[in-house]
């Protein structure tokens, strides 16, 4: 067994960055409809408070198929349930999505909660605030898409020692661990503060890593119950879960392989673990 050499509550960084995409998404419940220009402007002037441009604005529509069936066959029909507003930053990489019933957040450029999403996220929240026609939070969430890459790993055995065994099962235990050319698991998991978690993990031949085997470990932290929407209470909620996400994800490497990442651990700003 390892020791993990990070406590519980500290701040840590990576010097080998794993984070391929970083979400933060809210589902609502609001009056907004199909937002107009307008409206669209008034936020990204409160994204620009952040320091970033936000210069590319572009329509953005959600695209739902449905199907139906006659007595000569069924038929999918397409059709937009939802239009909104997605805001990219080209040199920060963030792009936020508004639609009527969801505000997500997003990048490829990842460094900290507190660096990267909470300084959108405060801006988007209290704009949604400000507004007054948002009704009702109903999820609130944060996703991790960490892509572990060793181009000298030929065989998914490779990551014995790196990932941890209770989760790599078969490929470390059993006649098969061998023949393994793919294995995706996913772990539903109840939070000790009545959120969830969903971890999907696995190695898998990776055709942008020479073909070698990389490691996926998708950490989605989520919170489904329905309250009265406020910016102060769902920031701190994705916060909490920020510390979860964080949690869980060093609790799935071997201390060895932390510590090959680069491990370096920060004072934290709040007495909350960030990652």
């Amino acid at each position: 067994m390892s020791s993990n050499p990070i406590a519980v509550g500290e701040r840590f960084i990576l010097a080998r960055p794993t984070i391929e995409v970083a979400a933060a998404e809210i589902r609502l419940t609001s009056g907004l409809g199909s937002a107009g220009e307008d409206l669209a402007l008034s936020l990204r002037e409160s994204l620009r408070t952040t320091g970033l441009p936000f210069r590319v604005m572009n329509p953005a529509a959600r695209q739902e198929v449905s199907l139906s069936m006659s007595p000569s066959g069924g038929q999918a029909v397409q059709g937009t349930s939802a239009r909104g507003w997605t805001f990219n930053d080209e040199a920060a990489q963030p792009q936020v999505t508004l639609l009527p019933d969801v505000l997500l957040v997003q990048t490829s450029s990842y460094t900290h909660f507190s660096e990267t999403l909470r300084p959108i996220l405060v801006a988007a929240l209290q704009w949604l605030e400000e507004t007054g026609q948002v009704h009702l939070r109903t999820r609130a969430g944060l996703r991790y898409i960490n892509r572990l890459v060793d181009e000298s790993a030929t065989t998914a055995q490779a990551w014995q020692g790196r990932i941890e065994d209770w989760l790599l099962g078969p490929i470390v235990a059993g006649p098969w661990g061998s023949r393994v050319e793919q294995a995706h698991q996913q772990l539903q998991l109840r939070n000790e503060d009545s959120t969830n978690s969903a971890l999907r993990h696995g190695p898998f031949r990776d055709a942008a890593a020479r073909n070698s085997f990389s490691y996926l470990l998708d950490i989605d932290v989520f919170d489904s119950s329905t309250e009265p929407f406020n910016a102060l209470t769902t920031l701190e909620l994705l916060t909490r879960l920020n510390y979860t996400a964080a949690s869980t994800f060093r609790r799935t490497l071997t201390s060895t392989f932390l510590e090959q990442l680069g491990i370096e651990v920060e004072p934290a700003e709040s007495g909350e673990e960030d990652r």
